[in-house]
C-alpha cells in the first residue's frame, strides 16, 4: 500500500495535474511545441516552488493573495536559437500598483533555465542589442520612471533609470543619460 501511494505521490510531483495533462500546462498551455517537455517541467517547477498549484491544478497560487495569473511568453531573445521564458504574474497583492510582476528564465552555458528579474514590472520592451546579443530590457510599470536592464554575460543587471518625462526619476538616481 506504501509504494502505491508513493508511486501516486512522485506521479503528482513530476507534474501531472488534474484532467491528465502535465502540471506545467498552467504555463505553457497545450499547443507550446517550441520547448521540449523537460524544458517546460523545469520552469514550471521554479515558479511552483513559490507559487504551488492550486487545490483544482487550474493555476498557481500564492498562499496570502491567491492566484497569480500567469501568462508565459517564450521568445528568442538573441537570435541564438534557443528560447528564453517571460513569465508576467501577480496581482496588486503581490506586484503593488504595478499589479504585475516579471520574470525571466534564461538558460545558463550548461542548458539549464536559470531565474532572472522576478520583482514588480507591468511588462517589457526590448532595445538595443548588448551582450551575446542579448537586448536590453526597459521594464514598465505606474509612474515616469522606467529600469533598463542589461545582460553581463551571464544575468540580467540593472543599469540605469530611464524618465519617462523631465523630472521623472528626480528621486532615483542613477539615470540614463540621452545621447
Amino acid at each position: 500500500m506504501r509504494a502505491i501511494a508513493l508511486t501516486f505521490l512522485s506521479i503528482l510531483v513530476a507534474g501531472c495535474s488534474g484532467g491528465g495533462e502535465p502540471a506545467y500546462s498552467v504555463l505553457f498551455g497545450e499547443d507550446e511545441t517550441r520547448l521540449s517537455a523537460d524544458e517546460q517541467q523545469a520552469v514550471f517547477s521554479m515558479m511552483a516552488s513559490a507559487f504551488p498549484l492550486s487545490e483544482d491544478g487550474e493555476t498557481l497560487t500564492d498562499p496570502n493573495c491567491g492566484d497569480i495569473e500567469p501568462v508565459t511568453e517564450v521568445v528568442d531573445l538573441n537570435g541564438d536559437g534557443s528560447y528564453e521564458v517571460f513569465i508576467t504574474w501577480g496581482n496588486s497583492c503581490l506586484s503593488g500598483h504595478a499589479g504585475r510582476s516579471l520574470t525571466l528564465f534564461v538558460k545558463d552555458r550548461s542548458g539549464k533555465y536559470q531565474y532572472q528579474l522576478g520583482f514588480p514590472a507591468a511588462g517589457y520592451d526590448a532595445l538595443e542589442r548588448g551582450v551575446d546579443g542579448f537586448p536590453e530590457l526597459l521594464l514598465g510599470g505606474p509612474g515616469f520612471c522606467f529600469p533598463i536592464w542589461a545582460w553581463d554575460g551571464d544575468n540580467y543587471e540593472f543599469k540605469c533609470n530611464l524618465p519617462q518625462e523631465e523630472g521623472g526619476c528626480e528621486y532615483q538616481g542613477n539615470t540614463c543619460l540621452e545621447e
